[in-house]
């Protein structure tokens, strides 16, 4: 039976956005299982949250490409911004130039498809997303 991996992603910018502090995250799950976790603050100052959402979804699928790619496999992207969600999927129009971010994840997903994976990315609340919670974590922080 082929691997079915899903990802979650989040970002978020405060207080303000643009100009607070960025963090960004994701959980990596299979069968249930959580598998690979990461959080942590990727700028202050000149970030967006949309550049923390970039960054949570490029993170994410750099850990399984590095692992998890396998024919066969499936990967479901869930993400609670609706703009990173279809811009990835092609429904919106690229993102502008200066969102690195954006094209270095199309690049892995380019790639992740390549190796044989099936790929679906999927807008879901942020009451259901599991990486909204390892974000959230940060806030805390001074």
């Amino acid at each position: 039976m082929p691997a079915e991996f899903q990802l979650y992603f989040d970002g978020s910018c405060w207080p303000t956005s643009p100009g607070g502090t960025a963090v960004s995250g994701f959980v990596l799950c299979t069968n249930g299982t959580t598998v690979e976790t990461f959080s942590g603050i990727i700028g202050q100052g000149l970030t967006t949250s949309l550049m923390a959402e970039y960054r949570g979804v490029v993170e994410g699928l750099r850990a399984f490409h590095a692992r998890w790619t396998k024919v066969g496999a499936s990967l479901l992207i869930h993400g609670d911004s609706k703009v990173v969600i279809n811009q990835m999927s092609g429904k919106f129009a690229k993102a502008p130039q200066y969102l690195q971010e954006y094209y270095v994840a199309q690049s892995y997903l380019e790639q992740i498809r390549d190796s044989g994976v099936k790929v679906k990315l999927e807008w879901i609340p942020r009451s259901q997303n599991l990486a909204d919670k390892v974000c959230k974590r940060f806030r805390a922080l001074p």
